[in-house]
């Protein structure tokens, strides 16, 4: 498709907006959305970088180029649980930029509610 048309807007250099489309079924429950090739080019992100999605609220996933169906047409597949975590619904408008993250370096896991049978 010609750039000109493309359906996403360039919200400053680092950033654009894309269209909210279902996930593919392989890809629900796995952190994943698919962007055009060029638009990760665009974003200057690498396959399985990580990106920042933002609707009402913001989220990370992992990139992915989409199939070629789904290029130039200026959408973001997310599955439900991407959305729910953007606040974005099918069709709505989300911006996605890259972003650099770091290895965590400590993990602290904390019981939600008393443990039941625990000595004390």
């Amino acid at each position: 498709m010609n750039p000109s048309r493309r359906r996403h807007a360039q919200v400053d250099e680092n950033t654009l907006s894309f269209r909210v489309a279902e996930a593919l079924p392989k890809d629900v429950g796995r952190g994943l959305v698919r962007l055009d090739p060029q638009d990760l080019e665009r974003l200057g992100v690498s396959i399985g970088d990580v990106v920042e999605i933002t609707g009402k609220r913001p989220t990370v996933a992992r990139a992915m180029p989409a199939y070629a169906e789904q290029r130039g047409q200026g959408l973001i597949q997310m599955d439900g649980i991407l959305r729910a975590n953007a606040s974005a619904s099918l069709d709505e408008r989300v911006t996605a930029r890259g972003m650099a993250v770091q290895p965590a370096r400590s993990l602290v896991l904390a019981p939600v509610e008393g443990m039941r049978g625990a000595p004390g």
